[in-house]
């Protein structure tokens, strides 16, 4: 009886120990490996820049970016705002897109545009060295002083988001003129987004959130 009682707590015992050593090496294959040293991150250890917040207005099914212009929130400078749009990322596409202006959504949410209504895209031409010529009608020329440089900014921030482009030539009727910077300077020369930093959505907090309207407690 004794010998039998021996052989099973040895039994026990040795099915302890078989589950601790189980359970050790469980732990050990879950645990987070710490690197002795710096090391390069590789591809499949990056974040997807899917998973990386964005300020866009996305909008269902967009393919490619505007430019508005945020709600006046302040007397400074206007801030642009980039929204998503359906249509394929093309300067002639892209372009036309923002001269018409805030669709209902874009007004719902209180974005503007100083672009002058009326104003046509008449061409577009990739320059090479990463420049893209837009000439656009006169119109445009309807507008003057900060909103003027609002609409240019517009159009020089759309055009610099499509894919190999880095500059803009704006031309009014197929003639070069002087266009003027965010700091109040003149220049003949191709625009970039770096001529408007106080314009720029990425370098501007976010505007406060529209209001709900809720009902009118005295009525």
């Amino acid at each position: 009886m004794n010998g039998r009682h021996q052989r099973l707590n040895g039994r026990a015992v040795t099915r302890r120990h078989l589950l601790a050593g189980g359970l050790v090496a469980l732990c050990a294959a879950c645990s987070i490996r710490v690197d002795a040293g710096p090391r390069d991150i590789s591809d499949d250890e990056k974040p997807s820049i899917s998973a990386v917040g964005t300020s866009i207005a996305i909008q269902s099914g967009a393919q490619s970016t505007i430019y508005l212009l945020a709600p006046q929130v302040s007397s400074g400078p206007s801030q642009l705002k980039p929204v998503g749009r359906a249509e394929s990322p093309t300067p002639q596409n892209v372009l036309t897109t923002l001269f018409a202006g805030p669709n209902d959504d874009d007004q719902r949410q209180r974005f503007r545009t100083n672009i002058p209504p009326g104003t046509v895209l008449k061409r577009t031409v990739e320059l090479g060295n990463q420049v893209l010529l837009v000439d656009v009608s006169d119109t445009l020329l309807q507008t003057s002083g900060d909103a003027l440089v609002d609409a240019v900014a517009q159009i020089v921030f759309t055009a610099c988001d499509l894919q190999g482009i880095d500059s803009v030539q704006l031309e009014v009727d197929g003639l070069p003129r002087e266009w003027t910077r965010g700091n109040g300077t003149s220049t003949t020369a191709p625009l970039t987004k770096f001529d408007f930093p106080e314009r720029d959505p990425s370098s501007q907090p976010d505007f406060p959130a529209v209001p709900s309207q809720t009902p009118d407690s005295t009525a």
